[in-house]
């Protein structure tokens, strides 16, 4: 079986393709390698399970749709969780408009390229900070 994981490079996105990689799946991993935080960090993550033969990474931004397009027309992937976003809480309050963008929107690129290739499943995690409505004050 074949899956795209967006966020890929992150904490999350690598531990899950460790785990399916485990168990046998064919990985496709992407991510945007960011610098929101060290890029080295996820650099050696990405160096970690690229040891694994079932595993490719394709650094792409999801605001390029035809980058994404390109993953899905070249690795047709049967299943995609979508775990990109803009990483931090603060974050979000400082750069309302860009953790918007990265973290609300950018996903449906994803979703509607997914959409249109013929995938079996889609699953989009939502951060439990992604929920936290208009609250004023800070965590």
């Amino acid at each position: 079986m074949k899956i795209l994981i967006t966020g890929s490079a992150g904490f999350i996105g690598f531990h899950l393709a460790r785990k399916l990689l485990s168990e046998g799946w064919q990985v496709i991993g992407i991510d945007n390698l960011n610098d929101y935080y060290d890029p080295k960090l996820k650099e050696d993550r990405v160096a970690v399970v690229q040891k694994h033969k079932d595993f490719v990474f394709q650094k792409v931004d999801l605001k390029n749709k035809t980058a994404v397009d390109a993953v899905f027309a070249n690795y047709k992937p049967e299943y995609v969780i979508n775990l990109a976003a803009q990483a931090g809480v603060r974050y979000s309050i400082q750069n309302p408009y860009a953790y918007i963008d990265s973290t609300v929107q950018t996903p449906n690129f994803g979703h509607y390229a997914a959409i249109t290739s013929g995938f079996k499943s889609f699953l989009m995690i939502a951060l439990w900070y992604s929920l936290g409505g208009l609250s004023l004050r800070l965590p």
